[in-house]
């Protein structure tokens, strides 16, 4: 029985995730660009982009720093991770394997949550490692493999773009988004 409604729902999420189109229900043309690259194909490449965690979180004015085309590998420390919440990307979905899942990179384990990255785990990313668990993973060393992006729509919450701001919980707007692979070390 217990496996019947494993089909039942993996079957039923399946049907709803491909009723959300890649732009998702993004409210304007911008929105609906970003959650195109947000909703990209997680094909693992063979060509990592020579980007490192150190120069992701070096201090400064990070818009045009790096390009949302750039394919690579960060190696550091999940020091926390939240479930994701609802977002245009996934049409808002209450869906729980139908969100975005937010891990905080950071250099050292110890590293605060404005001094690390966010890399996103996508529904995409969860269907085709079906037993990867936040859980296991907080507080150990990874390396994340995926695209970046710019999600600007955090500018006001990170270090590097938002100086005066009181609610900072992230140094950059880049992020890995889509996170096509995940190895612990």
């Amino acid at each position: 029985m217990k496996k019947l409604l494993t089909i039942v729902f993996v079957f039923t999420s399946t049907i709803l995730f491909s009723q959300c189109p890649p732009e998702g229900n993004g409210r304007n043309d911008k929105e609906k660009s970003a959650n195109i690259l947000k909703n990209r194909n997680i094909t693992v490449k063979k060509t990592v982009d020579e980007v490192t965690l150190q120069q992701i979180l070096t201090s400064g004015t990070d818009f045009t720093r790096f390009s949302s085309d750039k394919y690579i590998m960060v190696e550091g420390y999940v020091t926390d991770f939240k479930e994701g919440g609802k977002e245009s990307c996934n049409c808002n979905t209450d869906v729980d394997s139908l969100k975005d899942n937010h891990i905080y990179i950071g250099l050292s384990p110890n590293s605060t949550k404005d001094e690390c990255m966010i890399v996103e785990i996508t529904p995409k990313f969860k269907r085709l490692n079906p037993k990867f668990n936040l859980k296991t993973i907080k507080n150990k060393k990874v390396q994340v493999y995926g695209l970046m992006f710019f999600d600007e729509e955090h500018k006001g919450s990170a270090k590097n773009t938002c100086k005066t701001c009181e609610h900072v919980w992230r140094k950059t707007c880049w992020e890995i988004h889509p996170v096509t692979k995940i190895i612990v070390e």
